[in-house]
């Protein structure tokens, strides 16, 4: 019978350590979800304050954009307004080259008439016929311009320095000109000439 009573005392103390040993395994295991449960809250509001920033970045992305677009319209705005600027003091440089570069009167007209309005060619026609020296040659020795903007279109004044041979004689000139340019369909003609010796 000892036997028989330590039989059921290995028999009671087994189920009590398997009874122990279950809880211990259930509460490790309660543990564990409870951590994993905790982990996936932790992860879940990381992912979330990850979306708040990446929306709120998105807005200031997108706001961003908006001032880039408007700064690159001002930019693209200010460059086309240097680039036609440029586009005009060229044209006003080929102007005064072939206005105070020339053999005779007739070449000169031919190669500024395409740069000129029909009343300022008239005009100057006119003047030519009256002018009683025919044979006038015309030299540029320098130039330089002042540009402004005016309200239909552009005017520069020009300090030029030009060498003028008419029968025989050779006189260097310095003058101001003031060339205006109005605005005909796509292309600057110029309008008016004022000529001032100094």
């Amino acid at each position: 019978m000892r036997a028989f009573k330590w039989l059921a005392v290995f028999i009671i103390v087994g189920g009590i350590l398997t009874i122990l040993g279950v809880g211990f395994y259930s509460y490790s295991m309660l543990e564990k979800k409870e951590a994993t449960i905790h982990e996936l809250n932790k992860a879940k509001k990381q992912k979330e304050k990850e979306r708040i920033t990446l929306k709120k970045e998105n807005q200031r992305l997108k706001e961003v954009r908006r001032e880039d677009w408007s700064t690159y319209k001002k930019k693209e705005a200010v460059y086309q307004n240097a680039q036609a600027v440029k586009d005009q003091r060229e044209l006003n440089r080929q102007v005064v080259d072939l206005f105070f570069n020339y053999d005779k009167q007739n070449q000169r007209m031919g190669h500024l008439k395409p740069y000129l309005t029909k009343n300022l060619f008239q005009t100057m026609q006119g003047a030519k016929s009256d002018s009683h020296f025919t044979e006038t040659e015309s030299r540029l020795i320098q130039s330089s311009m002042y540009w402004t903007e005016t309200e239909d279109g552009f005017s520069t004044v020009n300090v030029v320095e030009v060498e003028i041979t008419a029968e025989g004689h050779t006189d260097q000139v310095s003058m101001l000109g003031q060339f205006n340019y109005v605005k005909q369909g796509n292309h600057f003609l110029l309008n008016q000439t004022k000529f001032v010796e100094y």
